[in-house]
């Protein structure tokens, strides 16, 4: 109701692009809006129906972002050597990269993507300030917007949000259609909030299916901002106020000694309190997606899930920023039982054990292993909320 008497007839925003309208008969020769979501313009064109919507022009595709060329002109102009260039180049693509603005690109979409130009700038202010990479990659006040995204999902009220929210979280794509202009008098669904979360940028083009788009987050700064909601979402469900993460001892465990008990018996304590809260819908996919959110929680650290490997893909991989030569990452490949297939045959554990200690041995194998210089691997079997895992050495073959 409120947002109704903002844009409606005698409303504030309303009455001031009535105003504007008046005044291309005198004063104003052009007007250009940015920064305004679909719901606003289609509550308010019958009062400003003069509005030519460019979006998702692909003309204007590359207007308000930079291009890979446009970053290397910047630190070409700070004065950064190209030896750097080529160190900061591959945290600024996965912290800012991967914005695609229009839906009319029918294909070669890495060429239209952009760097958010907000925090490409923050990154070399940072840079150049202390001639080093800064500790924290995300501006603060990007972070916070995870409120937005709390605001958003609200908004919609159909019951599969949250599926769209895990697979966000999980780097799964997402498939829709994207609406021109959203009405209010219409129930706010799953394509509304897809929609809403495009526009806004928390999600991106990555390709085209036969009649919708495909969509993912844009990279790692919006990824975490979504884990961030959706830590606060599963600690609410799981019944912890503000439960605080111990990363610094969890960190020191791996990085040191290469081991994951602490991060274990966490995610263990996670998925038992979901569990008794009927929460939880158990599989394989959702006892990794706690361990990966606790893991990206941790900073300081790579986290990858579902890299791609010779074609296969292993479920998560955690390793240091730097120096990897003094300090261990680790390699998890999980599955999962179901309770009452367990209670019928207990044999199903050491089968699951032998079947990711094998697809990890042959991961190890591959040249991108080989040259993590400290790597343990792990095999982690899930029995409903119960967490078995154990250290799986590389094979001699």
């Amino acid at each position: 109701s409120e947002f109704k008497n903002l844009v409606g007839k005698n409303g504030k925003i309303r009455k001031w692009y009535e105003v504007l309208k008046e005044g291309t008969e005198t004063v104003v020769d052009r007007i250009f809006i940015t920064g305004v979501a679909p719901i606003t313009l289609d509550s308010m064109t019958s009062g400003f129906n003069i509005s030519l919507n460019l979006t998702k022009d692909i003309d204007f595709n590359d207007m308000l972002g930079f291009s890979k060329q446009d970053v290397i002109y910047l630190m070409n102009k700070l004065e950064i050597k190209k030896q750097k260039q080529e160190e900061l180049l591959p945290i600024i693509k996965q912290n800012y990269d991967g914005y695609i603005f229009s839906s009319e690109i029918k294909e070669n979409f890495e060429n239209y993507r952009m760097y958010n130009s907000n925090m490409t700038l923050y990154f070399l202010n940072k840079y150049i300030t202390k001639n080093e990479i800064p500790d924290e990659l995300v501006d603060v006040n990007i972070l916070s917007d995870y409120g937005k995204i709390e605001g958003m999902m609200n908004l919609c009220k159909d019951i599969g949000k949250m599926d769209i929210l895990e697979k966000i979280v999980a780097g799964e794509e997402i498939s829709s259609k994207i609406i021109e202009k959203f009405n209010p008098e219409i129930a706010f669904g799953e394509t509304e909030l897809i929609s809403l979360l495009y526009y806004l940028g928390y999600l991106t083009i990555v390709g085209r299916g036969f009649s919708e788009l495909k969509l993912k987050v844009p990279n790692d700064v919006i990824k975490k901002i979504y884990i961030e909601y959706f830590m606060k979402y599963i600690n609410e469900q799981a019944g912890f106020e503000e439960y605080k993460i111990d990363t610094e001892s969890i960190l020191e465990e791996i990085y040191i000694y290469g081991k994951i008990d602490k991060i274990v018996e966490l995610s263990g304590k996670y998925l038992t309190n979901l569990s008794n809260r009927d929460f939880m819908r158990f599989e394989e996919k959702y006892v990794k997606l706690i361990f990966y959110t606790i893991a990206q929680m941790l900073g300081n650290i790579y986290v990858k899930s579902e890299l791609e490997i010779g074609g296969k893909y292993s479920d998560l991989l955690i390793l240091p920023n730097e120096e990897m030569d003094k300090r261990y990452g680790v390699l998890l490949e999980f599955k999962y039982i179901k309770q009452e297939d367990f209670d019928k045959d207990n044999g199903l554990l050491e089968q699951k054990q032998q079947e990711a200690k094998e697809q990890l041995q042959k991961y190890a194998q591959t040249e991108e292993f080989t040259k993590i210089p400290n790597l343990k691997m792990y095999s982690i079997v899930a029995i409903k909320d119960r967490l078995i895992f154990e250290e799986v050495l590389q094979s001699n073959l």
